[in-house]
């Protein structure tokens, strides 16, 4: 099971002061779960909330990917180039 929406968050950053003092620039963040997939579940789809926020020139992009192989491949799911403006709902059954 699930916690209940709002429950649980993950933040890229320790918070306060400027947008970019809490970024991953040259960098990423990795959340993980336990592997999931056949022969229990055959259908999946995942919902998320993120904000992503660029004030730069650079070529920085959001990317959110999924493995089910510990790493070994990945699977792009969303990738953003254009600031959200706010919170933003993905869903996909792309996995």
């Amino acid at each position: 099971t699930t916690p209940p929406p709002g429950v649980m968050c993950w933040v890229t950053g320790s918070g306060g002061g400027s947008p970019s003092c809490n970024d991953v620039d040259g960098g990423s963040t990795n959340l993980s779960s336990p592997r999931f997939g056949a022969p229990q579940i055959y259908e999946l789809s995942m919902t998320y909330d993120r904000w992503y926020y660029d004030d730069s020139a650079s070529s920085d992009s959001f990317r959110a990917e999924v493995s089910n192989d510990d790493g070994g491949t990945w699977t792009l799911i969303e990738q953003r180039v254009t600031p959200t403006t706010g919170w933003k709902r993905d869903t996909t059954d792309r996995l």
